[in-house]
C-alpha cells in the first residue's frame, strides 16, 4: 500500500509502536522523505533499524489502518498536521523532541501569546477561583490559555477561557476520540466548538502512564509561560514546570497558604526561581503582552496618558547612547537573547554589553526574564 502525500506518511510513522519524533526525524533525514521511510526495503532498512522495530515499518499497513483514520479524522471535521505545515504550532517546532505531527479539532491562531496554566486535580476552593477568574481575564485579553483538560485546575482554567470570550487549547493525553476524564465530556464538547482539541496520538489510542508526560511537554512547549496555580511537592504539574525550563520557557507561580499541602509545590518552586504573581496582569507583563487598545474618537480633545508616552517612544530612542540603541535592534521583533548571544551578534565584551542592560533595565527599556535572557520592554 502507498500512501498519498507526505502528511499521510508522517501519520502512519506517528502511530507506529516503538517509533518516536526524534527517530522518526532521523530516518527522514536518512531516506529524505517520510513517504521514501515507508517505501524503504528490508535490505535499505537494515543499517538504520533494529530487527523488531524493522519488522514493525515493513509490516506498517497490518498494523495501522490509514483509509480508516482518514475516514474518522473527516467524520470528527479534524485534521492532521505535519510540523512542516505552517499551522503548526512555530513554539513547538524548536523543540529537539517535537511531535511529527498534531491531530487538531477546532481552530486556534497561534500568532496570539499562549499561557499553559496547570494544577492539582484536588484543587482548593482558592485554586478553582484563581484558575477560573486568571483564565477568563486572561483569554479576554487576547491570550490563548492551554491546558490537559483534566480535573481540577486544568478543567476551570479551560472553562474561564471560554466564558471570557477568549480561546483555550486543550491537550489531550490520548487520542482526538477518546473522551478523557469522563466527567469532562461536556466541556470537551464546548472545547472543540469554540477553541481546539490537540493530541500527537492517533485515533483510538487511550490515556496511559507515558502520555501523560508526552502530553506535559507539548503543553509547555507551545506556550510562552507555564502558570502553576496549586500543586503539592509530587504533583505531575511539575513535570510541565520542568519540561517549561528545559525549553527555556518562563515558570510563574502563585502562591498560597503555608499550611495548604497544594500550595507546596508553588512555594518550592518560587524558592527555586520561579516567578511569583498575584494578577493576570503580572502574568501579562511576563508575556510582554498588551492587548490592542480601543479606538476611540474624542472629538478632537487632547488626550494624555499612556497614548502620549507611546508616540514619545521614538524620540526618546532618539536620545538614547547609540551602544544601548543597537543593543535594542538586536531585540527587536519580539526576539528574546541571553547576554551571551548579544555579546557575540554586536561583537562587543560581555561586560560592556552587561552594563549597558542593567542600565537598559533600570529605565525600563529591557526586562529580564526567569532564564536570564532579555526582552523589550516596551
Amino acid at each position: 500500500m502507498d500512501v498519498q502525500n507526505e502528511a499521510q506518511a508522517l501519520m502512519v510513522l506517528n502511530a507506529l509502536p516503538d517509533f518516536g519524533p526524534v527517530g522518526i526525524r532521523k530516518l527522514i533525514q536518512h531516506f529524505g522523505s517520510a513517504r521514501e521511510v515507508l517505501r524503504a526495503s528490508a535490505k535499505a532498512l537494515e543499517p538504520v533499524l533494529s530487527g523488531p522495530r524493522r519488522q514493525k515499518l515493513l509490516r506498517w499497513p497490518e498494523l495501522f489502518d490509514l483509509p480508516r483514520e482518514l475516514a474518522r479524522l473527516e467524520g470528527l471535521c479534524a485534521r492532521f498536521i505535519p510540523s512542516t505545515e505552517a499551522d503548526y504550532p512555530a513554539r513547538l517546532k524548536g523543540l529537539h523532541d517535537a511531535p511529527v505531527g498534531l491531530y487538531q479539532q477546532g481552530d486556534v491562531d497561534w500568532r496570539l501569546p499562549a499561557v499553559a496554566i496547570v494544577g492539582t486535580r484536588n484543587c482548593s476552593q482558592y485554586g478553582r477561583k484563581v484558575a477560573y477568574e486568571w483564565a477568563k481575564e486572561l483569554a479576554a485579553n487576547g491570550v490563548i490559555v492551554v491546558s490537559g483538560l483534566a480535573l481540577g485546575v486544568d478543567a476551570y482554567a479551560h472553562q474561564g477561557a471560554l466564558d471570557g470570550g477568549g480561546k483555550t487549547v486543550a491537550v489531550l493525553g490520548n487520542g482526538l476520540d477518546v473522551v478523557y476524564p469522563r466527567e469532562n465530556r461536556a466541556l470537551y464538547g464546548r472545547i472543540a466548538a469554540e477553541g481546539a482539541l490537540l493530541t500527537e496520538f492517533y485515533l483510538g489510542r487511550k490515556a496511559d502512564r507515558q502520555t501523560f508526560p508526552q502530553r506535559n511537554r507539548i503543553v509547555a512547549g507551545m506556550s510562552q509561560a507555564t502558570l502553576v496555580i496549586e500543586t503539592d511537592e509530587r504533583g505531575g504539574s511539575l513535570i510541565t514546570a520542568r519540561f517549561a525550563l528545559e525549553q527555556g520557557r518562563t515558570v510563574l507561580a502563585l502562591p498560597g497558604r503555608i499550611d495548604q499541602p497544594t500550595s507546596r509545590g508553588c512555594h518550592m518552586l518560587i524558592r527555586e526561581g520561579a516567578i511569583l504573581v498575584t494578577s493576570p496582569a503580572e502574568v501579562m507583563e511576563e508575556l510582554s503582552w498588551r492587548p490592542e487598545p480601543l479606538e476611540l474618537d474624542f472629538g478632537g480633545l487632547e488626550v494624555d496618558g499612556d497614548a502620549a508616552n507611546t508616540a514619545t517612544v521614538p524620540a526618546q530612542l532618539e536620545q538614547l547612547d547609540p551602544a544601548a540603541r543597537r543593543i535594542l535592534e538586536q531585540l527587536a521583533e519580539g526576539e528574546v537573547l541571553h547576554l551571551d548571544q548579544l555579546s557575540d551578534r554586536l561583537n562587543q565584551p560581555a561586560a560592556e554589553v552587561g552594563a549597558q542592560l542593567m542600565l537598559l533595565e533600570i529605565e525600563g527599556w529591557v526586562s529580564k526574564r526567569f532564564d536570564g535572557s532579555y526582552e523589550k520592554a516596551y
